[in-house]
């Protein structure tokens, strides 16, 4: 299978409606969204100012419990991201669908089998949007996961 040739970061809805405010260190307008701190905002501007700022590709793959994959050190768990709790649980949820769609793939035709279901991908643009929320003052998280295949029949595995 061939990656794509180019995914782009997870944007949010209403992105570009965030309000601004003014960096006293570099006199620069920064987006505020609500669900971060203005101290937040300033932290992933230096970083992004530094180009430092991490990127997550979220995407399960075989080598990794977690769909978290750090462009530098590979994969990564949701506590080295101080993902909370919760998402934590879901995400484990969301990734043992994956190998179960897998698993059932090596024991059918892999051209036929390990099809994923509509509510699979919808998880995980909810997973998506909660990891990029937070882990947004220093990181960009990139949606690999939508490159996978989806079961025409919205079964784990297609007919057959």
């Amino acid at each position: 299978m061939s990656l794509p040739a180019r995914i782009d970061r997870y944007r949010f809805p209403g992105e570009a409606s965030w309000p601004r405010i003014a960096d006293d260190r570099s006199g620069a307008t920064l987006p505020h969204p609500p669900f971060s701190t203005v101290s937040g905002a300033q932290k992933r501007a230096e970083l992004a100012r530094r180009g430092v700022l991490q990127r997550i590709r979220f995407t399960p793959a075989w080598g990794s419990a977690w769909p978290l994959w750090s462009g530098v050190d590979g994969p990564v768990t949701p506590g080295q991201l101080a993902l909370s709790a919760s998402l934590e649980s879901a995400l484990r949820s969301w990734t043992d669908q994956w190998i179960s769609a897998g698993d059932a793939a090596l024991v059918k035709d892999c051209e036929v089998g390990g099809l994923l279901p509509d509510p699979w991908f919808e998880a995980g643009e909810k997973l998506l949007a909660a990891v990029a929320e937070e882990t947004w003052t220093f990181a960009d998280v990139f949606p690999y996961f939508r490159t996978y295949r989806r079961s025409p029949g919205g079964s784990l595995l297609s007919p057959g």
